[in-house]
This record gives C-alpha cells, structure tokens and sequence, in this order.
C-alpha cells in the first residue's frame, strides 16, 4: 500500500522521500541490513537492497571527515544542516523537527580529530533516537525512530521483526481465508504511527465516513457489501487516533465490519460476513458454537433446532449477537417482558418472542439478576434459566421459547411421524 503524507522539508527532498517510500513498497517491507561492517545500530537498509549499490554509497561518503561541529548546534537539524554546510553531503531528516525534542548533545570521544562522516552521523542519530541510511553517494537520509514504519520511508532497527505477531485487539476486524497475516503485521505496524489529528463525524453516512478517512491517508479501499452500501449514520469525535482505531468506531456504529482482501482494505456488512465462508471468526472465539467460558445452559437442544441449520452461520450468528458488552444488569423482580425488551435496546438487537396457546406477553414470569460486565446473550441466558425459557435462531431471526412451546412443537413433531407411519399413502 502507498501510504503517503506531507513532509515538511524542501520540494528536493520531498521527492527523495517519496522515490524512496515507493522502492520500499514495492520490495515488499524493510529490515536491518545484515551485511557486516553496518554502523553500530543505527544504519538501516531495505531488506532487498542492494549491497554492492550500499558498499559504493559507504565507500564514497567515508571520503568525508569533519571535526567536532555539534558545539554550536542547538539541535539535530541544525547538527545535519552543518553537516551538509561543510561536507556537501546532503544531511537531511524526515520528519526532521521531531527529533530536536530528544536531542541530546552526544560526547565525541575524539573531539580533537577529525572523524569520518558516517561515524559522526551514527553518533548523532544515537542522540537524537533516529536512524540513517546512505541513500546515494553523495546524501545521507535520517529517519527519527517514531518514523520508521509510519509511511514514510518503511525500514526497521534490529528490534523490529515484520512478521511479530499484533493482536487483533479491533472489534470489528475480520479474517479473510487465504489472507496473509505477514502482509496484515505489516499494514496494521505501519499505520499504528499514523494519527489523524482530529476527526468529527456528525450525522455522516457510512460511507462517505469510510472514503474520507481513507482518502486521508491514501489507502487503496474495497465496498464488498452486496447490496446497497449501510446508511447507518456516525457520529463522534476522536484526537490524535490512528487510522484503525477511527475505521473500528465508523464499523461499530453502522453495523458493519473490516478486513483485508488482497492486500487492499475491505469493508462489510454482517449480513455479507455470515453468508461468506471465505471470511473467517476471530481467534478469540472457539468454533463450537459458544465463546470461551461456560457453554449456555438454555440455548436451543439440537433437537429443537431447524435440520438445515448451518453450524458456520450459527457460530457467526454467535459472534456478532455477542459482541457487545453490557457494564451492569440489574433486574428485581422484573416481567421478563420488560428485562428483554431493555437487553435489546442495550445491544441494539431485535428478538421474536413464540408463545403458547393462552399466553400473553403481559403475563411473562418475573426475574432478579445482577451481573457486571455481561454480554447479551450470557444476560438473556441467565433470564431464560430463571424464567425456564430457551434462546435460538430460526435462519437469522433471534428468538426466545418458554419450554412449553418446545414441548408443544415436539409433540405435534411426534404426532405428525407417527400419523405419517400410520398412513404411508396419504
């Protein structure tokens, strides 16, 4: 992906910058070079750079040699603007007032020599929390530390590792079968260091809020939903938040949800995640049909379950019905009538009802429950035990059963087999 963003340095050296993001794009992520006779651990290199192209740049810089011109530095840039002022070698940073705030004047060991250039430049990237790398023989390009994956220029020191896992700690995050989590790692490190500085929605349409934060940071998007794109509207305000955080909040308030297809960011409706197998559950769910914890206890028997229920759906069905959290419940002596009705408006999640002959909705058993932090369906399947209900899907419709009705159903099941067995012909 091409993340780009303004650079505050001169047009020359924008371009640089940009010639260089575009090299590291396409060479599939960046790494420390391993080739010996590195810097300390300040020189970084693309993984699939060229070394006899890096060992002519190295060789022709070390021609140069300066004296101890930190002294009258008051910064990092103003050290590298030196630099280039008595070597003509172009010294230049990205993002480069952002390291004056760690410059720290370095002690050079030999102050009365003259030292070659490139040691001078590591010596002072140590100071200054950045990196270097010889981007010609005649240039040398810093990068402050907070910079290194943000889109910029993508390379990494020895502590980076592109395929360390990142937990998928978005709400809204799906799995794509096939989908490399390598080329995820890289896409989700690199846009952790790209904020927004401020975002504020207000009554916005889905996706006119999903184009626009894209177009923000030039990131290729993909609208996978079948029909007609949600017009769920969003409304919030956030600071300084980075691109998947602000993506997280515009899926969960229109219902909807994100991933990764062919390296290209995708988004969804709940409707095309269940009915699409490629897209698979988070890891964070076991797939047998409950979340990690206790199984329910009033969730339909497989008996009472439609025949061709899909077991994948049911998971999914699971998993999006379950998501939200719900910090108190607190029912005393409440008709069950009214306990759903305010779960589902806490959970945004519509139910049917099925009762028996001669029920009415005004007369449903009361329950007490007091739980912290619960989903909705650990909530409803405490007031099904209480109530002696049951909870299921017919197709993707949530409904809730009094056992009686499931008594009736088999039975008239039962009737309707043995009438069956009784009459062959009919």
């Amino acid at each position: 992906m091409n993340f780009i963003r303004e650079m505050s340095i001169s047009p020359k050296y924008r371009i640089i910058g940009f010639l260089l993001l575009d090299i590291c794009v396409f060479g599939q992520g960046c790494t420390t070079a391993t080739r010996s006779g590195f810097y300390s651990q300040r020189e970084v290199a693309y993984t699939q750079f060229n070394p006899n192209a890096r060992d002519m740049y190295i060789a022709e810089l070390n021609k140069h040699f300066v004296s101890d011109v930190y002294g009258n530095c008051s910064s990092f840039v103003d050290a590298l603007n030196c630099l280039t002022d008595s070597t003509k070698v172009f010294c230049h940073s990205l993002g480069s007032y952002e390291s004056d705030v760690t410059w720290t004047k370095p002690s050079i060991s030999r102050p009365d020599k003259m030292l070659p250039l490139l040691d001078y430049i590591d010596v002072l990237c140590a100071a200054a929390d950045s990196y270097w790398m010889a981007s010609g023989t005649n240039e040398v390009l810093c990068i402050p530390s907070n910079r290194l994956n943000a889109g910029y220029v993508h390379v990494l020191p020895n502590d980076m590792n592109w395929t360390n896992p990142i937990p998928r700690e978005f709400a809204r995050e799906l799995v794509r079968k096939g989908e490399s989590p390598v080329a995820r790692n890289k896409t989700v490190r690199i846009m952790s260091h790209e904020v927004l500085p401020e975002v504020q929605f207000r009554n916005t349409e889905f996706k006119d809020a999903v184009i626009w934060l894209c177009n923000q940071k030039k990131v290729p998007l993909l609208f996978l939903t079948k029909g007609s794109v949600s017009r769920y509207p969003v409304s919030f305000d956030m600071t300084n938040a980075p691109l998947f955080t602000v993506l997280d909040e515009i899926c969960r308030q229109s219902h909807q949800y994100w991933g990764f297809f062919d390296e290209k960011l995708a988004v969804l409706s709940s409707d095309d995640f269940i009915t699409n197998d490629a897209w698979l559950l988070p890891d964070s769910f076991i797939l047998t049909g409950h979340p990690r914890g206790p199984a329910y206890k009033r969730i339909l028997p497989e008996e009472d379950r439609a025949p061709d229920e899909n077991p994948v759906m049911l998971e999914k069905l699971l998993y999006i019905v379950n998501k939200p959290v719900i910090p108190k419940v607190f029912f005393a002596n409440t008709p069950v009538s009214h306990a759903l009705d305010w779960l589902s408006k806490q959970a945004q999640q519509s139910y049917v009802v099925r009762l028996g002959s001669g029920d009415t909705w005004d007369r449903t058993p009361s329950v007490t429950i007091s739980m912290t932090n619960a989903t909705f369906l650990s909530a409803v399947d405490a007031i099904c035990e209480q109530a002696n209900w049951y909870w299921g899907f017919r197709g993707r419709i949530f409904m809730l059963f009094p056992e009686k009705v499931l008594k009736e159903v088999r039975q008239q099941k039962q009737d309707e087999l043995r009438r069956d067995k009784e009459n062959p012909d009919t």
